[in-house]
């Protein structure tokens, strides 16, 4: 369990950049972005607190910087000293098609909008190209997505990895 802010903000950076991701490779845009935390409910000894918040983008997005961006102001309004956090997680929702997005009129974002999607694509193409998470954004924690997560108790890969195959005697 984590009680460090900055250690769990690292972590909902990870999940958003994930999710914008995710979108593009999906080709849809997101207009609302939600954070969840929660704490250990098996602990009764442990104060408890299980907060969401939803931010709803003025524009529906992909980018990461964006997606990332409203992930941090919704963390930023439910976190609160003194739990100990169990659970992390980012939720993109209302999603809708990249080539159905409504702007609004006085759109004066669009050229950084632009940018920040340009950017997004070559994030993802350096990183499909190396088969690793090379580029990141800042807010975002140094190594692999996968450290830290404990998995000592799942169940073997048979079908998704030749390490993990099985084995007949």
């Amino acid at each position: 369990m984590i009680e460090d802010s900055e250690e769990i903000a690292l972590r909902v950076a990870d999940f958003a950049a994930r999710c914008a991701a995710k979108l593009r490779t999906e080709h849809t845009m997101a207009q609302d972005v939600t954070v969840y935390l929660h704490t250990n409910r098996f602990r009764e000894d442990l104060p408890q607190y299980f907060p969401s918040a939803t931010v709803r983008l003025p524009v529906a997005a992909s980018s990461t910087r964006e997606i990332l961006q409203a992930a941090m102001q919704a963390f930023s309004t439910v976190y609160k000293p003194g739990y100990q956090y169990k659970k992390a997680g980012v939720v993109v929702d209302r999603i809708i098609p990249e080539n159905a997005v409504q702007t609004s009129l006085f759109d004066f974002d669009a050229g950084q909008r632009d940018k920040d999607n340009r950017l997004s694509k070559i994030m993802d193409e350096l990183n499909r190209a190396s088969g690793k998470e090379l580029v990141r954004m800042a807010s975002q924690r140094p190594g692999h997505f996968a450290d830290g997560i404990r998995c000592e108790h799942r169940s073997r890969l048979y079908s998704t990895s030749l390490d993990e195959i099985i084995e007949v005697k």
